[in-house]
């Protein structure tokens, strides 16, 4: 068979067809039937296609008319099976001209992603290329979801490839996911590089949020060596309100497109939709090679300013680092009808994972601080006061309620979470007016609801020759103020082997009616406030941790969260 090559020099584009085997049939001065086979390669296409059409050559002023077109094929795009067909209902060739109607395109990429092409009208002369109100529509499963995307755009070609008049609708439907399907529309138009630098200009609803693209798209410049392609540089900047998760993780890592150009954009984001707590995101955006780089982020997390420094390597692992501060605690638990916890928060953490994996988040490491802050469920004031005044047999229930809290100076703790294990507090130090406690703890589940359990070691202090003595501590719950069990009997017996028996009063014998009347009033049937039997409960201590050296931030060791186990000066 014969072999064809076809050019495109704008482009750099090569289409070979080789052994071209062409079978005539039923022919006549009016034209025949003909039929075709051949093998294709054109850059990292390759494939078999085999056709048929009508001819038509009654008329030699009008050229060569191919009427009923159809042709298919089959092969390889990047390692990639594809298969695919055209048809046309009439192509008209004069050998320096053509003109196309009613041509569609089908092609299937590996079974998971589809792509239509219509064109009612198409015309192509001297490089230049027309074809206005083409329509696409693709179609691709992911890991999270189906995408499905539809274009309408009027084509052109003459120095460049362009899409005016473009309108792009895209729908993402998650897997599992009950919600409905998040819709987008954007409106603009696309211009790729040629002689001159291509531009995108698209503005609209991005799945359901206010959303505008501008990007610059300069020739490209750079040669990938693993292939010895050249990558065009995109400058861009990426305007979104809030987005949902589940669009945005699917969208995030395509190795197959990001390693096709480089970009330098700025993106600004309201928010997450299921990351309440996060909002104003400002990213700066480097993608080289097909590694993507944060080295800038910014974003407010729990009413705090936060510094983030992230990396994504061209397999999907990843990495970054967070750097939060003037941030409040209470943020962390919106939702709840009371506040286990409040104070002025900051943290360093670094995260891992794996973007091509099931669960994206593989580890987490990091330390806390809260300053000036309260814990709900205990008055310890008050039960010190009790304690050393009355030494009765059980903690009072009035310091014990939901809205019960104490106050503190410090909190400082480490905190680690590996996959779906629970998150672990370890070498926590809780420090207060004549207190301290040291804190172990731990979350499991997810965060809607999430299962808290925490042990203080209470150390009271001597104060104003009253004795100190230790009150162990232990709360599990779920949503709200945590309800403490206190090792009672251990404060009670030191405190009675300091100060003896407390002298029998009126004021005394008052204390404890009143307190008698309250425990029947707060709890019917009253439980001894006695620390279950349970386990010694000990989490692994974690070791030193600090920021990686790769972190832009925090390096010169100024306005540093203490370290776990050594709280700051008071």
């Amino acid at each position: 068979g014969a072999a064809v090559t076809v050019a495109d020099e704008a482009s750099g584009t090569t289409l070979t067809l080789q052994g071209l085997d062409v079978t005539f049939g039923e022919l006549s001065e009016a034209g025949g039937a003909a039929a075709w086979r051949t093998q294709l390669a054109a850059d990292a296409l390759s494939g078999e296609v085999t056709g048929s059409a009508h001819l038509d050559w009654s008329t030699p002023a009008r050229g060569l008319v191919l009427a009923g077109l159809a042709a298919e094929g089959r092969g390889l795009i990047e390692s990639r099976e594809w298969s695919g067909r055209l048809n046309a209902e009439e192509v008209l060739w004069t050998g320096r001209t053509a003109n196309a109607r009613n041509l569609t395109t089908e092609l299937r990429a590996a079974g998971t992603e589809s792509l239509r092409i219509t064109l009612p009208k198409a015309s192509w002369a001297d490089s230049k290329v027309e074809a206005p109100q083409a329509q696409a529509a693709l179609t691709a499963d992911t890991a999270d979801g189906r995408w499905e995307a539809n274009l309408t755009a009027d084509l052109l070609r003459q120095d460049i490839w362009a899409m005016e008049n473009l309108t792009l609708g895209t729908r993402f439907a998650g897997n599992g996911v009950a919600a409905a399907p998040a819709m987008s529309e954007l409106r603009g138009r696309i211009r790729m590089p040629g002689t001159l630098p291509g531009e995108v200009a698209l503005e609209g609803l991005f799945f359901g949020s206010p959303a505008t693209v501008s990007a610059r798209i300069l020739p490209a410049e750079e040669t990938d060596a693993s292939d010895g392609r050249t990558r065009p540089l995109v400058l861009a900047e990426v305007t979104t309100g809030v987005l949902r998760a589940g669009p945005l993780s699917a969208l995030l890592w395509r190795p197959d497109v990001l390693t096709r150009f480089d970009l330098r954009g700025r993106i600004t984001m309201e928010g997450v939709a299921e990351l309440p707590a996060v909002r104003a995101l400002r990213a700066d955006a480097e993608l080289t090679g097909g590694e993507l780089n944060f080295p800038g982020a910014k974003a407010e997390i729990l009413g705090g300013t936060a510094d983030i420094a992230a990396h994504v390597d061209a397999a999907g692992a990843w990495r970054a680092a967070l750097r939060l501060r003037n941030a409040r605690a209470d943020a962390a638990f919106r939702g709840d009808a009371l506040v286990p916890l409040s104070g002025k928060l900051s943290a360093d953490a670094t995260l891992t994972g794996d973007l091509t994996a099931e669960k994206r988040l593989a580890q987490i490491d990091g330390t806390f601080r809260i300053e000036e802050g309260a814990f709900a469920g205990m008055d310890l004031a008050a039960l010190r006061a009790t304690l050393l005044a009355d030494q009765p047999d059980r903690a009072p229930s009035h310091s014990l309620q939901p809205e019960s809290s104490t106050a503190f100076t410090e909190l400082t703790a480490a905190f680690a979470q590996t996959g779906e294990d629970p998150l672990l507090i370890s070498n926590g130090k809780l420090t207060g007016r004549g207190w301290s406690a040291d804190v172990t703890g731990e979350r499991s589940g997810e965060a809607a609801n999430a299962r808290w359990s925490v042990r203080l070691a209470i150390a009271v202090h001597p104060e104003d020759e009253e004795p100190g003595f230790p009150l162990p501590a232990l709360a599990i719950w779920k949503a709200g103020a945590p309800q403490w069990s206190l090792d009672w009997p251990s404060a009670l017996a030191a405190v009675h082997e300091a100060k003896g028996e407390p002298p029998l009063t009126v004021e005394g014998v008052i204390r404890s009616a009143k307190r008698a009347a309250e425990d029947f009033w707060n709890s019917l049937g009253s439980k001894e406030w006695k620390l279950p039997e349970l386990p010694e409960f000990k989490l692994p201590e974690l070791p030193d941790w600090k920021l990686p050296d790769w972190v832009p931030f925090g390096q010169d060791g100024k306005d540093e969260p203490a370290e776990a186990g050594k709280p700051n000066p008071v």
